[in-house]
């Protein structure tokens, strides 16, 4: 009796663990993501005080920002912890308690809300993304010491902007790679090749160039462009083919697309990254 209560116990605890395990990999996963985008394989942040305390202010805001949602029905809100840690590290313009952000949907339904674009505007806003979107600007504004002040998020243009919008897009970039079929859960914004030019691809485009406004003479930026333009027009030749996508049959080439547009980033951010005062003196100085 005592072996067989002893099993049962094992058996729970084990499942317990595989559950959290499950629960916390996305997040984790897209911290890694955004760990190569930024340092390149094998995607290791610097080994200093500064650089993991800079890390740990974007996975936390980043989260809250975009990911943050509780399922109704359950209490507290998440994200309550992820908050505290910024306002212990004196971030502004902060929410003043995750009650104001919390965006109460099912699993299925988050994307909807925070995942439309960086710049998107919500005419239903559960989420408030101004507020949301402010947290992630105000940690990178802090932490690479940009200088911007006040909570408007038109305030925060430039490369402290674009950083931010990076961090982003990187995020739904992992969402794609992660989904099982095109539209894995609600609206989500398009990975590229849309006539309207309301992708992923081409908003990346936009705040790399004015992220790496300096840089483009190199031949690191160029190379960057010039894939990303590719990958583009890939994207166009199968989102707009007779007859439209088919969901079994192109799923494996959008997904790789997914995947190479990842690669493609973490081949070239990391090394014109270096480059960047603000960047260098957080990370290598």
């Amino acid at each position: 009796m005592k072996k067989f209560l002893c099993a049962v116990i094992f058996a729970v605890s084990i499942l317990f663990l595989l559950t959290s395990i499950s629960v916390a990999f996305p997040a984790a996963k897209h911290d890694k993501y955004l760990d190569c985008v930024l340092f390149g394989p094998p995607c290791k942040v610097p080994s200093s005080d500064r650089a993991e305390t800079a890390m740990e202010r974007l996975y936390a805001a980043s989260y809250l920002t975009i990911d943050q949602f509780t399922t109704p029905g359950k209490a507290p809100a998440q994200g309550a912890t992820d908050l505290k840690y910024l306002k212990t590290q004196k971030i502004k313009w902060l929410p003043r308690n995750i009650d104001s952000i919390d965006l109460r949907t099912d699993p299925n339904k988050h994307r909807s809300f925070t995942h439309r674009g960086w710049n998107w505007t919500y005419i239903i806003d559960e989420a408030n993304w101004p507020a949301r979107k402010m947290i992630l600007l105000s940690t990178v504004n802090d932490t690479f010491k940009f200088g911007i002040t006040g909570n408007n998020p038109e305030n925060y243009k430039g490369k402290c902007d674009s950083f931010a919008a990076l961090v982003y897009y990187v995020h739904l970039i992992g969402d794609h790679i992660a989904n099982k079929k095109f539209k894995e859960e609600g609206f989500e914004m398009n990975l590229g090749g849309t006539r309207d030019g309301i992708n992923i691809i081409e908003e990346l485009e936009h705040h790399l160039e004015i992220l790496f406004a300096d840089q483009k003479s190199k031949g690191t930026y160029s190379n960057l462009m010039n894939r990303l333009d590719k990958l583009n027009a890939q994207m166009f030749s199968l989102v707009t083919k007779k007859g439209g996508i088919d969901p079994v049959a192109d799923f494996d080439e959008y997904h790789d697309c997914a995947v190479e547009l990842m690669k493609i980033l973490e081949q070239h951010i990391p090394y014109l990254l270096r480059s960047e005062e603000f960047f260098k003196k957080v990370f290598f100085d």
